[in-house]
């Protein structure tokens, strides 16, 4: 018999949170140089990131913020998660994104909660010069760096011809 393994969505979850966490450490080692601010010359600042989950309170986004703080203790980073309480307040969200801008975030992490409603603040950071990156959810906007997505029709069809090689072709 061949043994079989089974991948935990929390080890899912924590994958994508370190390479999540990998691009940015790239981004902010060979991306854009923005001038020093005053206010902080002489301080020996860790790179602060803020990753804006689609809300605090379901089991999904408490690992991905678990995961996401594993791996800014692992590449030494001070890492913020922030989320509406529930997964309709764009408006939040926005707030969320803006008050990243303002706290001058190295970069910023987002799973948009709507498409178009979260693209002009997430156009905002870009132009402030900070890399975003969207995971899970996408958003309207040409400057996001990367896209970490999962194919969910993909992920079906490879899941049913899986189930189907493990049955010798019969489901019921």
């Amino acid at each position: 018999m061949r043994s079989k393994k089974h991948v935990t969505p929390l080890y899912v979850i924590f994958c994508i949170a370190l390479l999540v966490l990998s691009t940015m450490a790239s981004f902010m080692i060979f991306g854009k140089r923005q001038a020093p601010n005053p206010l902080l010359r002489g301080t020996d600042r860790k790179s602060f990131i803020v990753v804006v989950g689609k809300s605090d309170t379901s089991a999904f986004w408490q690992s991905v913020e678990s995961g996401a703080h594993a791996a800014a203790v692992e590449y030494n980073l001070d890492m913020n998660f922030v989320a509406p309480v529930n997964e309709e307040n764009y408006e939040e969200q926005n707030t969320m994104i803006r008050a990243a801008i303002r706290g001058e975030a190295r970069a910023i992490i987002v799973s948009a909660i709507d498409y178009n409603a979260n693209a002009e603040a997430v156009n905002e950071a870009v132009a402030a010069g900070i890399p975003v990156i969207v995971i899970d959810s996408d958003v309207n906007s040409e400057g996001v760096a990367c896209r970490i997505m999962t194919n969910n029709y993909l992920a079906g069809r490879m899941a049913g011809e899986q189930a189907l090689r493990n049955n010798e072709g019969e489901l019921i």
